[in-house]
């Protein structure tokens, strides 16, 4: 494994950063996690989910996976500023919709046609309302065509992941895994 740490001059959104890597020195897919992030978490199991997942469906992609923790409400470790309100495909932990939980009744979900696939049995969906957002992220090198395509484009959080499903020009998935 190689490590690479890269750091920024001035203070830019994360979408930005990546925009600055040198393209040329990403071979392959790549964890991308905040400089102020502290961890003892066990990634090799995230890791091979996403791999599975990403190699299991070449027709919808896995362009990233997302890595959560499931944490009581009242534990002090809950920063309200990563709490989020997840909803995902329950059978492959795909997120269909991913936004901050800000204790209000969430009424509608949009989530992409393309990822719904009428000849299998019908989809169970999980809400998670008990999760942070670890922001550590698994993530497939294809990013970068997204960050050239719409320049825009700020945050790899909900932003990012609610374009993404409600676009009808891209088949990319975004996974979530749940650190034990």
């Amino acid at each position: 494994m190689d490590i690479k740490f890269v750091r920024l001059a001035k203070n830019i959104s994360t979408c930005e950063a990546l925009r600055e890597l040198p393209k040329d020195g990403l071979h392959d897919d790549f964890i991308l996690l905040k400089g102020d992030i502290v961890s003892n978490a066990e990634l090799g199991p995230a890791l091979k989910q996403h791999f599975a997942s990403k190699n299991a469906d070449s027709e919808f992609p896995t362009i990233m996976t997302k890595i959560f923790k499931q944490l009581p409400f009242s534990s002090p470790l809950r920063d309200p500023s990563h709490e989020v309100m997840l909803t995902l495909d329950a059978t492959h932990n795909t997120i269909v919709d991913y936004g901050q939980n800000t204790g209000a009744t969430q009424t509608t979900i949009m989530i992409n046609k393309k990822h719904i696939n009428l000849k299998r049995a019908q989809t169970q969906y999980k809400m998670h309302v008990d999760v942070v957002d670890t922001e550590i992220s698994i993530v497939n090198k294809e990013l970068f065509k997204h960050l050239q395509e719409d320049i825009e484009l700020r945050d790899l959080k909900e932003e990012f992941i609610i374009n993404l499903n409600t676009s009808e020009l891209t088949d990319d998935k975004v996974q979530a895994y749940f650190l034990p």
